[in-house]
């Protein structure tokens, strides 16, 4: 809040696969940033959907089991140095 957003390297231009990776990763440190204030523990799954919005909905809305999702639907978080460090260091940042 109260911070302007910027990119570091250059902005790629608007419908580039570049730009595309690069919301892809912010999107995932804020929901990285969110779950951990809220003290989430456990896997996360991935839908095989655009958009998880109605499944997540429906869930909530009361269906007593869960769909049976496989290993390959849940997301391990990235082993990639590289990308440890960005996230560390866009976590610092935000203190």
């Amino acid at each position: 809040q109260g911070r302007k957003a910027r990119w570091r390297g250059g902005e790629p231009p608007l419908g580039s696969g570049r730009r595309a990776a690069a919301l892809a990763l912010y999107l995932a440190l804020v929901t990285d940033h969110c779950l951990g204030l809220i003290g989430h523990r456990g896997p996360v799954i991935a839908a095989g959907s655009a958009t998880g919005t109605s499944q997540g909905a429906a869930l909530l809305a009361g269906s007593a089991q869960p769909p049976a999702l496989s290993e390959a639907d849940a997301i391990h978080r990235e082993t990639d140095a590289r990308l440890i460090a960005y996230a560390r260091a866009w976590r610092k940042a935000l203190a």
